[in-house]
């Protein structure tokens, strides 16, 4: 039951991390330093779909759910809970723009905000740390 309990917790995981890497730039809106971890999940996440790789946490997930008494996943976690239950598989190209899409406008916001940032500063008599 522990085991059933954990492997649910790393797909909630898994799905908190899919979340960051559609919409964890707008993070970077209010705190810019949220930018580096949000480029580099979103790098992660981008090499997952270039290169065909295990996502340490699917295998983390199938490891739990084994010793939970459940089968391994016969796909990984995109393929099983994304494409399909929340994406028709048809529609998967559009889906990868549109999250492009949404990720490129969060990155524009923080280019914008950090040019208001500056702009404010040397109006103000200075720069001034975020």
């Amino acid at each position: 039951m522990l085991y059933r309990v954990l492997g649910y917790l790393v797909l909630g995981l898994h799905f908190a991390f899919t979340g960051y890497v559609v919409a964890g730039g707008y993070l970077a809106w209010r705190w810019p330093r949220a930018l580096l971890p949000h480029l580099a999940a979103v790098a992660w996440a981008v090499l997952g779909l270039l290169v065909p790789m295990a996502c340490p946490l699917t295998g983390w997930q199938n490891a739990l759910r084994e010793r939970g008494g459940q089968p391994r996943l016969a796909r990984g976690f995109v393929d099983s809970y994304l494409v399909g239950p929340l994406v028709p598989p048809h529609r998967t190209v559009l889906a990868k723009c549109v999250i492009a899409v949404v990720i490129a406008i969060s990155w524009l916001g923080v280019a914008r905000a950090h040019r208001l940032h500056r702009q404010h500063a040397v109006n103000a008599g200075g720069p001034k740390a975020y």
